[in-house]
């Protein structure tokens, strides 16, 4: 129980210092009449030579638009647009918790273990966690040059492998095999496993929630992907370990692949890709225009 309750405070803590540093979006600024400190914050998103005033003009007018509507959810349903966001929204979320990411940290101390490692489990979590902040942060370099959907399928990808590797090697294991010489393949695919999720969906889903929904819907919108997304977490927690006494870790881990191996496709034809685009124009695709 210690060992799984570690790496959920750690990332609260990491979640809620970055909450304290993240500027208010330019969208609110501009609802709350505050053009000036909108303007600051898109000048800090964009650079400082970029051209903002087709970008603010084009907010402000989403912002307006939606001051005169009241976007309740039965809207947000027959509209098609909105209700494709809140598809991927929540596909986004269902998949970054069926990921397995919590079946590998809680796991982490024995594929270190396996690994022929004598570090702590303490360390071994820090380890861990380093790994993921320098990831997460290169993703953040990453995002606006390689893409939302790029970045989502790499980690679909590497994850389904690794997830598939590790649960081969602890079959393997459990039969009798003699693995002992493979005992660094764990490790890799744990380290591979991490920086993988980082990149893709740890960040960038909950980016997107903010991309896909046009500004009359993002409230309500946001507060459903964000509840799913808790109740999601609460699932797995509880029934990892139960899954892992009744079937095997190994299981666990091709369960899970499976899940990474249906997401590429989720993702391929899906998601669109909201680099460098307007909420008006992700709407227009997500309403099936072309762009």
């Amino acid at each position: 129980m210690r060992s799984m309750c570690v790496p959920v405070v750690r990332r609260c803590v990491v979640r809620a210092l970055f909450a304290t540093w993240m500027p208010e979006t330019p969208q609110y600024l501009l609802s709350k009449n505050r053009r000036r400190d909108a303007e600051k914050v898109l000048r800090w998103l964009r650079g400082p030579d970029a051209d903002l005033t087709a970008e603010l003009a084009d907010m402000q007018k989403d912002v307006d638009d939606a001051a005169r509507q009241r976007a309740g959810m039965l809207s947000m349903l027959t509209n098609k647009a909105s209700r494709m966001a809140l598809v991927c929204g929540l596909g986004l979320m269902f998949f970054q918790q069926f990921s397995g990411i919590n079946a590998v940290i809680f796991y982490t101390n024995n594929i270190f273990q396996s690994a022929g490692s004598n570090i702590p489990p303490a360390i071994a979590t820090i380890i861990v966690g380093v790994v993921q902040t320098i990831a997460t942060y290169v993703s953040s370099l990453l995002v606006e040059k390689a893409g939302r959907r790029l970045l989502l399928l790499q980690s679909c990808i590497i994850m389904g492998l690794c997830l598939i590797i590790l649960g081969t090697y602890f079959k393997l294991q459990a039969s009798g095999a003699s693995v002992a010489s493979f005992g660094w393949l764990p490790l890799v695919c744990l380290v591979l496993f991490i920086i993988s999720f980082s990149l893709g969906f740890g960040p960038i889903p909950w980016m997107m929630m903010a991309e896909l929904f046009s500004v009359e819907f993002r409230g309500s919108a946001s507060g459903i992907t964000v509840v799913v997304n808790w109740c999601l977490v609460f699932i797995v927690t509880l029934c990892f370990p139960l899954m892992k006494d009744a079937i095997g870790i190994y299981s666990c881990f091709w369960f899970f692949a499976a899940f990474m191996i249906i997401c590429i496709f989720f993702v391929f034809f899906l998601i669109p890709e909201t680099k460098g685009k307007t909420v008006s124009q992700i709407q227009a695709i997500l309403g099936g225009k072309r762009v």
